[in-house]
């Protein structure tokens, strides 16, 4: 398993330690668990629909262009379809 250090402030790290505590925890599991929770939400997660989907729209921006990819995208968003 790999190692990733991260820094806090001394502020920071109390308040990281003190949360921990209270969960039942250790920091670094704490912290892992947070950052694991936010990659979660942000679509960052291999394997996930929106970690999938986020890496087609990334292909296809890089096919057509990321101008024409957020055109298509603002096209949805107003109900129309998008042109080809």
């Amino acid at each position: 398993m790999a190692t990733l250090g991260v820094h806090f402030s001394d502020e920071e790290e109390s308040a990281v330690r003190a949360a921990a505590e209270a969960a039942g925890q250790k920091a670094s599991p704490y912290a892992a668990q947070a950052i694991r929770e936010r990659m979660r939400r942000e679509g960052h997660v291999p394997g996930t629909p929106a970690f999938d989907l986020r890496t087609e729209v990334v292909a296809a921006a890089e096919v057509a262009g990321p101008e024409r990819v957020m055109a298509a995208l603002r096209d949805l968003r107003n109900g129309r379809e998008a042109a080809a």
